[in-house]
């Protein structure tokens, strides 16, 4: 009976081994370029590391019957700069940082494509931009902001291209600019402004080229030029 339970641990030990081996590739360097395992059916599975060409690790995480699963983490040059998580192989969330280590970008995906509202950050923590994104492509309204949490410009989108009116704004608040788009191109009325308020100029696209009369004007708001296009 003795004998019987001792050959039945070294043979359990035997299936683990061989069925989960251990797997290298180094560079010409001699540097480790990648370390994981594989299961009985050659598959990756459990925990993989990555390596630059200097030895430096670049991406870790796991596997399942050869499908990323959970959190994968991404470097470079030695700090950390992604967090994705995965399911069944298909990324599930995403967030990247700055080098300093706040948060640079966050969102989610469905199906492997961009999904949902994103927001992305400036080095100091402050919210950069705030949009929504559809089958992989902005769509709806997007928002840019100043250092100062001052909105900078904000507009709309339609399946990746810039839709309706668009605004944008100095950093004390007054507008800069007006345009319309249809199709991602400037289309009807646009006008610009200094940063006092004053029209500086105004005209009509029409799909992405400048129609008809345009009016310019100086510091002041006088007329000083008029073209025709």
């Amino acid at each position: 009976m003795k004998q019987l339970i001792t050959f039945l641990a070294l043979l359990l030990v035997h299936v683990l081994v061989f069925s989960q081996t251990e797997h290298k590739i180094f560079y010409d360097n001699g540097n480790l370029k990648q370390v994981g395992q594989f299961d009985a059916n050659g598959n990756c599975t459990g925990e993989w590391k990555y390596y630059g060409y200097s030895g430096k690790l670049e991406k870790v995480g796991n596997f399942l019957n050869q499908q990323q699963i959970g959190e994968w983490f991404f470097y470079i040059d030695g700090y950390l700069y992604n967090i994705a998580n995965y399911k069944d192989g298909v990324i599930q969330t995403d967030k990247w940082y700055h080098k300093n280590g706040k948060t640079l970008a966050l969102g989610q995906y469905k199906d492997g494509k961009k999904t949902g509202k994103w927001k992305f950050y400036q080095e100091s923590g402050a919210l950069k931009q705030i949009g929504r994104y559809k089958d992989g492509k902005e769509d709806g309204n997007w928002i840019w902001f100043y250092s100062n949490n001052q909105i900078a410009c904000r507009g709309k989108y339609k399946k990746g291209l810039k839709t309706k009116g668009w605004r944008w704004y100095y950093e004390n608040g007054n507008l800069k600019n007006v345009s319309n788009y249809v199709n991602g191109k400037r289309n009807g009325q646009w006008k610009w402004y200094n940063e006092n308020g004053v029209l500086l100029e105004m005209g009509q696209f029409k799909s992405g080229d400048k129609r008809g009369q345009w009016k310019l004007y100086n510091e002041n708001g006088n007329l000083t030029e008029t073209r025709n296009y």
